[in-house]
């Protein structure tokens, strides 16, 4: 599990209305919480071959019934150890709720394919069941 403070997206998952960043420690620890269950935010960070890395910037750049339909015909994005494109996500642990975005890599750095998603309640879950 990845740290959420690592990703690139940090600064959009912690300005985010729902979420509180709470800190422990004498600072030194956050701890990020979805408010209205108060769950705890988690990190992951994938990896996807160029063909699953392009179709999934098409689904989420695309309209939210292409995703909802793909998704609920079973699509599941299966990741591999090193590739041209990159997925950070962050999840609640109860699936309520869930952020992404997806990088390519050229030009040595990553570059955004895709802005910052964020889902809610049920469209949550149905992000969770694609990871």
């Amino acid at each position: 599990m990845a740290n959420i403070k690592n990703l690139e997206m940090a600064a959009a998952v912690s300005a985010y209305q729902h979420v509180a960043v709470k800190k422990s420690f004498f600072g030194l620890s956050q701890t990020f919480v979805y408010q209205p269950t108060q769950s705890r935010i988690g990190a992951n960070v994938y990896e996807y071959t160029v063909a699953a890395g392009e179709k999934l910037a098409r689904l989420l750049n695309g309209p939210a019934e292409e995703l909802e339909k793909a998704i609920n015909a079973g699509l599941k994005m299966q990741p591999v150890q090193i590739s041209n494109y990159r997925l950070e996500l962050c999840q609640s642990c109860d699936g309520r709720f869930a952020a992404l975005q997806l990088f390519r890599f050229a030009d040595f750095a990553y570059t955004p394919a895709t802005g910052v998603h964020f889902y809610e309640g049920k469209d949550a879950e149905l992000v969770r069941r694609m990871f």
